[in-house]
């Protein structure tokens, strides 16, 4: 029915790779929003990759369309 688990984290550690600019921006607006801390671009992009590790199914299924969401109500872009 559904991809296994090391398939899962493969194609979250992948959407990561290649949308990690949008990301870790929308992750640095979530955290000052939720929690008023303030994370380091760097900072934001390794705790989404480890949400993607950790966790890929609950990354792909929550995580990412709630980081994408914030991307899209701040007009963030991916650079191509």
């Amino acid at each position: 029915m559904g991809m296994d688990l090391e398939a899962l984290k493969k194609k979250a550690l992948s959407t990561v790779s290649a949308e990690q600019d949008l990301l870790a921006q929308a992750y640095q607006i979530q955290q000052r929003k939720q929690a008023s801390v303030e994370y380091g671009y760097h900072d934001a992009l390794d705790a989404v990759i480890w949400s993607a590790r950790q966790d890929p199914e609950k990354f792909m299924r929550d995580d990412l369309p709630a980081l994408r969401r914030i991307a899209d109500e701040h007009s963030l872009k991916l650079e191509l």
